[in-house]
């Protein structure tokens, strides 16, 4: 079994079994940031500590009835065939690198949660690990190369926009859609892949991602053609970072392509983040009104340059 295939079947099990969400560490995590094959000797997993000492018993039964065998207690570590899984505590990341653990992102694949550090995290463990006696003796220079590879990652990450799918839906935390009902939620992504929203109109959300991470969510609103509204939510760990601005190029090369001349968006006169984002982006104050509910919102209108396409391709 491949080492990732083997990995989200471990996590799988320690979701359901055990409720746990992992975090998949060393090599094997690091060539799923970077896309390349770094030979990963094992399936580096770090759990809440509390599974290594009052849990123990319980992760060592998950394993056994797996088919792995405890081949050493003092690293934690399993042993099947040709794979070995070694667990450690996932608070040790503070002490020894700085991360924040509220801030490591969370990924599903294949219906499997589990958490992955982002390049500038991991950045932090190698440089840690680089100062340590026993590390800067024996894997020096595998720990230099990974931290070259890194740094170049870093300078080139991928900016991207994806269609909106129901593993999206729990990346919801952190944005204005989490208080949506369940039933909102799941109305919102089948608009958003019949393209139509529920009073008739074009609508269509994107997943905007950083890499492999999901940083928030574009949507796209038109009742009129050629012009569309745009609802840019990032989500609160991203936020203050710069991406509202970095999606700006994508997010316009996409309502290019859709056939979009204008966007016309309204900002609640309270919403200073946003407010200064339209006025960065060269956008125009166009009009300020009174909704329905109450709420005061300005009017931001700015042209797509050289788009003569209409909404029919939507």
């Amino acid at each position: 079994m491949e080492k990732h295939e083997a990995f989200l079947h471990i996590a799988g099990l320690l979701n359901t079994k055990l409720q746990i969400i992992p975090l998949l560490f060393g090599s094997l995590g690091l060539k799923k940031r970077l896309h390349m094959d770094l030979h990963a000797d094992d399936i580096d997993i770090l759990l809440p500590g509390s599974f290594l000492t009052v849990g123990w018993d319980k992760l060592v039964s998950l394993m056994a009835a797996d088919g792995y065998t405890l081949f050493d207690a003092e690293e934690h570590a399993f042993k099947k065939a040709r794979l070995c899984v070694a667990f450690a505590d996932i608070e040790g990341l503070t002490p020894f690198a700085g991360i924040d653990l509220q801030q490591i992102p969370l990924l599903t694949e294949n219906g499997v949660l589990y958490y992955l550090l982002t390049l500038a995290d991991y950045l932090k463990v190698y440089e840690a690990s680089a100062k340590d006696d026993y590390r800067k003796n024996i894997k020096h220079k595998q720990d230099q190369q990974k931290i070259d590879l890194i740094k170049k990652a870093l300078s080139c990450l991928p900016l991207t926009l994806k269609s909106f799918e129901e593993d999206d839906l729990l990346f919801l935390s952190g944005t204005g859609y989490v208080f949506m009902s369940e039933k909102a939620k799941k109305d919102m992504l089948a608009a958003s892949q019949t393209r139509r929203h529920t009073d008739g109109n074009y609508f269509e959300m994107f997943s905007l991602r950083d890499g492999i991470d999901i940083i928030g969510f574009v949507s796209l609103y038109s009742k009129e053609p050629g012009s569309v509204s745009i609802g840019l939510d990032i989500r609160e760990q991203y936020r203050h970072q710069g991406y509202g601005t970095r999606f700006a190029e994508p997010i316009a090369k996409l309502l290019a392509e859709k056939g979009f001349v204008a966007i016309r968006n309204t900002v609640r006169t309270d919403n200073e983040a946003s407010i200064r984002l339209h006025e960065k982006l060269g956008f125009t104050l166009a009009d300020q009104y009174t909704t329905d509910k109450g709420r005061n919102v300005y009017v931001f209108e700015k042209a797509i340059p050289e788009n003569k396409q209409l909404i029919g391709k939507a």
